[in-house]
């Protein structure tokens, strides 16, 4: 601050014209989907939802925010075979509405026993 301010030791008062930068810088450089997880290395997700039709357990490798493996386990009964599920996953964006429209256009809505896509898009990215 004694930089910003040329070496003054006065109190600075941020003016609603600060703030109002500030909170975009914030929004431009720190919130969006890249900057979270699109460089980020190499994680693993490990996420677990109980619903009315069971529990789901969704495990899953990511790099460079995309969803590069993905395992499924749970007391659930569906009309696929888990591992259309985890096709559904590979290849995906990690975020939410990504991992629904992809989950949706394969079919897996309505696939699991009152588990819909969206339940479980909720719970692999929240």
């Amino acid at each position: 601050m004694r930089h910003i301010m040329n070496g003054s030791t006065n109190t600075y008062s941020v003016t609603p014209e600060d703030d109002t930068r500030i909170r975009q810088i914030a929004r431009e450089q720190f919130c969006s989907w890249d900057r979270i997880y699109g460089k980020n290395p190499k994680f693993t997700i490990d996420r677990t939802g109980r619903f009315a039709g069971g529990k789901i357990r969704f495990k899953l490798d990511t790099q460079k925010g995309m969803i590069q493996d993905a395992a499924v386990y749970g007391d659930f009964f569906s009309t696929l075979d888990a591992s259309a599920i985890c096709a559904a996953l590979i290849g995906c964006p990690y975020d939410r509405n990504a991992v629904l429209a992809a989950l949706q256009s394969h079919g897996i809505d309505g696939a699991v026993y009152r588990i819909s896509a969206e339940e479980m898009a909720s719970v692999i990215a929240d």
